[in-house]
């Protein structure tokens, strides 16, 4: 069985604060729509929007010239939010991909998830939007796809953790399914969880069901 996070990823974070391109379909199924042309114009998107924080314009305005965010602006993004939470009673798990992206996640029982709702937002909107959010999309969608299906299968095969036989439509099945079943790849591996992070989706498999 796969359990979902509360916590809103990158990738849906992105995908509700940029509009989207045309929209059209690989020879391999995978969507060609992107989030936006570059990622500097991503950035650039994000520079103008009300919703940056201080530090978030500090970091884009840099990045629209540079084209990347650097992993030590990231990870200053992320203590900031972390000590944010821990300030508001939530002591956050953190995961660490190859990648250089952490996946944070609250603790694993948490009787109010409202308030805990609630904590994450502001502590979002009173630290960092737009930095981890640009810093995840670059490590791990940089092709900017705006389908998670493609954005997991595209980090799949760049990485080689799936055939060349495997289809979009079965990277597509994991992310919509809810029952175990069997898939071309190893779902407990940690670059396979990777890269559905990069798609939005955070996971745990239970395999006593």
């Amino acid at each position: 069985m796969r359990r979902a996070t509360p916590f809103l990823t990158a990738a849906l974070l992105v995908s509700a604060t940029v509009a989207m391109s045309g929209c059209s379909e690989a020879q391999d199924g995978s969507s060609t729509a992107k989030i936006a042309s570059s990622l500097q114009d991503l950035f650039s998107q994000w520079l103008s929007s009300p919703e940056a924080t201080d530090y978030d314009r500090d970091v884009l305005e840099e990045a629209v010239k540079t084209g990347s965010i650097t992993q030590a602006q990231y990870q200053k993004a992320l203590d900031l939010y972390i000590s944010c939470m821990s300030d508001s009673g939530y002591e956050l798990q953190r995961t660490r991909y190859s990648t250089g992206v952490i996946n944070v996640q609250p603790p694993p029982a948490v009787d109010d998830v409202d308030a805990l709702m609630t904590a994450d937002q502001l502590c979002r909107e009173n630290t960092s939007v737009f930095v981890v959010m640009g810093y995840e999309t670059q490590q791990g969608n940089p092709g900017l796809y705006s389908d998670p299906a493609t954005i997991a299968y595209t980090c799949l095969k760049d990485h080689s953790l799936i055939t060349s036989d495997v289809t979009v439509a079965q990277v597509s099945a994991f992310l919509t399914e809810s029952h175990r079943n069997q898939y071309p790849f190893d779902a407990h591996d940690l670059g396979v969880k990777s890269c559905f992070y990069a798609a939005g989706m955070v996971y745990d498999i239970d395999d006593s069901e």
